[in-house]
């Protein structure tokens, strides 16, 4: 081992950092400073103290209360609408009240009572051009050999269970591309969330959880006064299956 030259200056500053560091007044041996300071705790973050008020939509630097409440103002416009369906089935999402036909509602939600059972909502982006839907699904049908249209951005394009037994988008120009999930009870008991992003590409959410991201768009932009946003099921005999019930919805 090759020989240094430490001098007693060189300890005194090693010592008098630790106690810097430790707060504490002890003497250090050289034998005992690589414990001490092992012991020295990181520099970590501070404990979180107070709340922060959030009062409109934005971003918020909250890194100095990383654990703090974050609360959201009453008297401000929400950031998360949600329609409970074992509420009303009037109630309104951003100024829309649903537009709904062949659902009924009770306690379970809103049940689908034949293939033509259709909830359409919106008209307008909802935040900062992109669009975010959030559905708690209780049951999906999907018994028949029909097309399945679950989420549709208008009455022919979406996230369809095709008659091939596999879950697909639908899109303009570019017809079919699968998923290759097969599962008809892929979503049963599960909330599903979409985020269609400004371009018009569409990421979907299983609880949480990235599930599948179609490589092509499909807008939700239409300029037809009559038509709507997004559809959850069809006025079609390719729609959900009677017996569907949807418990839930947000939208951001």
């Amino acid at each position: 081992m090759s020989k240094v030259l430490v001098t007693s200056g060189h300890l005194q500053d090693i010592a008098d950092a630790i106690r810097e560091k430790n707060g504490g007044s002890a003497l250090y041996r050289p034998g005992d400073m690589a414990a001490a300071v092992r012991a020295l705790e990181g520099p970590g973050y501070p404990e979180p103290t107070g709340s922060v008020e959030i009062t409109e939509n934005g971003t918020y630097d909250v890194k100095d209360a990383a654990e703090a409440v974050v609360n959201v103002s009453g008297a401000s416009a929400p950031l998360e609408l949600n329609f409970d369906f074992t509420q009303s089935m009037t109630d309104t999402i951003i100024g829309y009240t649903p537009d709904y036909s062949n659902v009924t509602q009770d306690s379970s939600g809103a049940k689908f009572s034949t293939n033509k059972g259709i909830i359409r909502l919106g008209r307008r982006r909802y935040s900062a051009n992109t669009y975010t839907y959030e559905i708690d699904v209780d049951t999906l049908n999907l018994n028949d050999a029909n097309h399945k249209r679950f989420l549709m951005a208008n009455s022919d394009h979406g996230f369809i269970y095709r008659s091939t037994g596999v879950w697909a988008l639908y899109a303009p120009d570019n017809g079919w591309v699968e998923s290759g999930i097969t599962s008809k009870a892929e979503f049963n008991g599960c909330t599903v969330k979409v985020y269609v992003d400004a371009s018009g590409y569409w990421h979907i959410y299983k609880n949480g959880t990235l599930w599948w991201e179609p490589p092509y768009p499909i807008s939700l932009d239409t300029n037809s006064s009559t038509d709507f946003r997004i559809r959850i099921g069809s006025n079609s005999n390719q729609g959900l299956g009677a017996g569907s019930i949807i418990t839930g919805l947000r939208v951001y």
